[in-house]
């Protein structure tokens, strides 16, 4: 992630992967497309998206690349291929054990005590994977606010993202690779529903200004998808 060419994000103390940013802007500049039915749950025309990672990996630069022409099915598939070939996930390989015990742990004192084991996990994050995560479960939010015509809720999108945000050196298989993806997703599905106290809880406590995703994103941004 650290490799990628990065600007900051207007007004915020993020800074994203280009590419990202162009991936996400072309939704909020057209928010019809967020309506599109079964949305990151349908797959969009594979010989679309394959032109399109191969325009982007001959690095002639996202902001040269027209994403306005390719369907709303095929930038979700773009989005969830940049995420999934990242060479390390947004959880970090060294937190996914403590990731998944987390997702694993049977909690007697409810979901408040799982939130502050999610909080205390993400503090070991670097600062650019935080960022990207805050980034994205704004947009998430943006998601979820269309479900009527996507049909996307977070339990669905814990399904469909917790194994491309989250995953181990090696895929998992065999025998009880089933509960683990299903701890990664639960994880995920409580990061969706409530990002703003995993990840600034001094935001919550109210000593810290919000962040507001909006549509200001810089439509000239170059980046290859390497």
């Amino acid at each position: 992630l650290s490799n990628l060419p990065c600007s900051p994000i207007p007004n915020t103390s993020l800074t994203i992967p280009n590419i990202l940013q162009r991936i996400i802007n072309y939704f909020l500049s057209n928010p019809t497309r967020l309506r599109t039915p079964r949305l990151f749950l349908e797959q969009g025309n594979t010989s679309d998206l394959n032109q399109l990672v191969t325009l982007l990996e001959a690095e002639q630069g996202v902001s040269k690349i027209h994403l306005e022409e390719y369907s709303e099915r095929v930038v979700a598939d773009l989005l969830k291929k940049f995420l999934s070939n990242l060479g390390e996930p947004l959880v970090p390989f060294s937190s996914y054990d403590e990731w998944v015990r987390i997702g694993e742990k049977k909690y007697k004192g409810g979901k408040e005590e799982k939130i502050e084991d999610l909080r205390r996990c993400v503090e070991t994050w670097p600062k650019l994977n935080v960022d990207v995560v805050e980034y994205l479960m704004g947009f998430f939010e943006r998601v979820v606010a269309e479900e009527e015509g996507n049909g996307m809720n977070f339990r669905k999108l814990g399904l469909v993202f917790g194994g491309v945000l989250s995953r181990g050196r090696e895929e998992e298989g065999g025998e009880g690779g089933g509960l683990v993806r299903g701890a990664v997703a639960g994880n995920w599905i409580e990061m969706f529903e409530r990002w703003r106290e995993i990840l600034r809880p001094k935001l919550v406590q109210g000593s810290e200004k919000e962040v507001v995703l909006d549509e200001r994103f810089s439509p000239q941004i170059e980046c290859s998808f390497d």
